[in-house]
């Protein structure tokens, strides 16, 4: 990069303070059930997304035990994939679902969780099989539509995703998870202002998340519009994340393939526009 390039992108870092989280990644829906409980009372229920490492650990223990002692449990073994999920640990996700893959191979609800297995794992062609395969087994459902169209559009085919998030909406008329998934996917094809549009209706539905604030401020910030990504960042994030330039910098240099991603994103917008 030349030198006039970087001193750029460090002032933009800089500037960019009021977002968090750096991050493209795509929610995929389809929650566990919430019952946030202490280490000692684990009974089974599936921690809620606050959960800490000690419950998380604690829960999946309980159904690694559940599933090794019944193989063929399909219940076990979605949960215990869950659980491994939200510690970041996809790949050992995916050789629980392929077990009991094999007692259910056309078993909807474990497709659907192996196939978001599968796209955490980075394995997205098998993933967007999976989930394929999933869809066709039944009604349509709305949080496996986005959860194929997150995957359409880590596999660049994002025209493709976006026909899939208008059947999810169709069935769930302003979904916040969804619309994040769709503005996120304008951001990927180099439509700042779209994406920007979208996810602020996101953001204006009741029951949004954190994170689709969080994806707005990012897009605003991408855009110069530093003052608005501030304000949308406040109404999501305690204040010492906002104000701590510290603070972002180190999240933003733990997440160097994302902030590379954001700098090939800019360029390409940018080029588009010049032309």
């Amino acid at each position: 990069m030349p030198l006039s390039e970087a001193h750029r992108w460090r002032g933009r870092r800089r500037r960019l303070v009021a977002v968090a989280s750096v991050t493209l990644a795509l929610i995929m829906a389809g929650c566990a059930s919430k019952n946030q409980m202490a280490e000692s009372d684990f009974s089974g229920s599936l921690p809620d997304a606050s959960a800490g490492p000690e419950q998380l650990q604690s829960a999946t223990d309980y159904w690694s035990k559940k599933f090794a002692q019944n193989p063929a449990d399909k219940s076990a073994a979605i949960n215990l994939s869950r659980m491994l999920r939200a510690q970041g640990k996809a790949p050992q996700a995916v050789l629980a679902m392929r077990q009991v893959e094999v007692q259910y191979p056309r078993d909807r609800e474990v497709l659907a969780e192996l196939g978001k297995g599968l796209a955490e794992a980075g394995r997205h062609e098998d993933a967007e099989q999976a989930l394929v395969t999933a869809l066709a087994a039944g009604e349509p459902d709305w949080q496996l539509l986005s959860a194929h169209g997150a995957v359409l559009d880590q596999l660049r085919q994002h025209k493709k995703a976006r026909e899939e998030y208008a059947r999810a909406l169709a069935l769930v008329q302003n979904e916040p998870s969804v619309l994040n998934n769709l503005g996120l996917s304008y951001a990927l094809d180099r439509n700042l202002p779209k994406a920007e549009e979208v996810l602020r209706k996101a953001a204006e539905q009741p029951q949004a998340s954190r994170e689709v604030a969080e994806n707005l401020a990012l897009i605003l910030g991408l855009q110069g519009k530093f003052d608005d990504a501030e304000q949308v960042a406040r109404t999501a994030l305690p204040e010492a994340t906002v104000s701590s330039n510290t603070t972002y910098l180190k999240q933003l240099l733990s997440q160097p393939k994302n902030w590379a991603k954001l700098q090939e994103l800019e360029a390409r917008n940018k080029t588009e526009k010049s032309r």
